[in-house]
């Protein structure tokens, strides 16, 4: 994903507008070209929106958050 969108967008057919952003299905048609990669784009804009989400409450609620995460992981 890093190789595709940062170092060679072009060998991947993709280009970046001026604030280095492409769109996503453009990249997932993209990837499935180049590495036969076909994840579901409603599964993938979940994935996207459960990360940000957690991210929101991990910089609103900081460490708080993090320590309660890492207990229940052990």
């Amino acid at each position: 994903m890093s190789h595709c969108l940062r170092h060679n967008p072009g060998k991947y057919g993709l280009k970046l507008d001026k604030y280095g952003f492409v769109d996503l299905q453009d990249f997932l048609d993209a990837m499935n070209r180049m590495h036969h990669f076909q994840p579901k784009l409603r599964s993938l804009q979940m994935l996207l929106l459960e990360f940000f989400v957690l991210v929101f409450v991990v910089l609103t609620y900081g460490g708080v958050v993090l320590q309660n995460v890492n207990q229940a992981l052990q």
